[in-house]
């Protein structure tokens, strides 16, 4: 086995990553990334040969690695609903999960034929579930808002990469489209609790914007704000979509009830069997 092969870097990125269990995953993914190449390729081609830098700088991102640096922050990239978007450390990474809430919302779409309809996606990050939903339904407007001006640049590189037409805002949840009707709001709002916040020290996660993950004490604070700013701003949509943690139910609830009233509210389990989606209709 060639010390500059392929196959030799896989072996020497797993063992360097051995701690990890995801250390084979990791090791495909940065020396596909490195060289440019797909995992099939890695995998069919075990003898080619790599360049002097190519090597160095595979060794260089495993060492990243190494200090529990998420994939996505090294490669610059996530996969969501199957496209590659580009991501950085001002941008929440993309979980499976959301793809789910995106689901529901299209979901609904078939259903509810609304003739002309808008969505707004509230706290966009990376913009993923925006532009995901426009690419999967092209007549759609859709609008979008971050409070992080450097998200709201991730957001418009992904919708440009994508060819995805998004119209974005930046400002406080609500406030930047309050002046414009809109049919289906999603909120994939920071949502993380206090007490969970100080668990994730020292874990992937630590590494990702605190704004984007802190929800406050209960971790429901900029739900609450975004029930009040509808009801403020005389928004009436038809739905509105949200993602939460499993124990958040009964908050969720009271402050729906209390901002939304004349809502239907329905909890919806992911994949795994957790309560994670909010459905509030009319």
């Amino acid at each position: 086995m060639q010390k500059n092969s392929i196959d030799y870097l896989l072996l020497s990125g797993s063992k360097t990553l051995s701690s990890f269990a995801t250390s084979h995953i990791d090791t495909e993914v940065i020396l596909g990334f490195v060289l440019n190449r797909s995992k099939t390729f890695l995998y069919t081609h075990p003898h080619h040969t790599v360049t002097k830098s190519q090597e160095e700088r595979f060794f260089q991102l495993i060492k990243k690695r190494q200090t529990k640096i998420p994939i996505a922050y090294i490669t610059g990239k996530k996969e969501f609903y199957g496209r590659d978007f580009f991501v950085n450390k001002n941008t929440l990474i993309p979980r499976p999960e959301t793809e789910e809430l995106v689901d529901e919302v299209l979901e609904f779409l078939q259903v509810y034929n609304m003739g002309k309809t808008s969505v707004a996606d509230i706290g966009t990050g990376s913009g993923c579930i925006a532009t995901t939903i426009k690419k999967e339904n092209p007549k759609l407007i859709l609008y979008a808002s971050d409070i992080s001006d450097k998200a709201v640049e991730a957001a418009k590189k992904n919708a440009k990469n994508l060819n995805a037409k998004i119209i974005l805002k930046k400002g406080d949840l609500l406030t930047p489209l309050k002046k414009i009707k809109i049919n289906i709001i999603v909120a994939n709002l920071p949502y993380i609790s206090a007490d969970h916040m100080k668990s994730l020290k020292n874990t992937p996660v630590s590494f990702e914007p605190k704004k984007a993950l802190s929800g406050g004490k209960d971790g429901l604070n900029l739900y609450k704000k975004l029930f009040f700013q509808i009801k403020k701003y005389k928004q009436n949509p038809n739905a509105i979509f949200c993602e939460i943690e499993p124990v958040q139910k009964s908050g969720f609830t009271r402050y729906a009830k209390k901002y939304l009233p004349g809502y239907n509210l329905i909890f919806k389990k992911d994949l795994a069997g957790n309560l994670r989606f909010a459905k509030i209709s009319r």
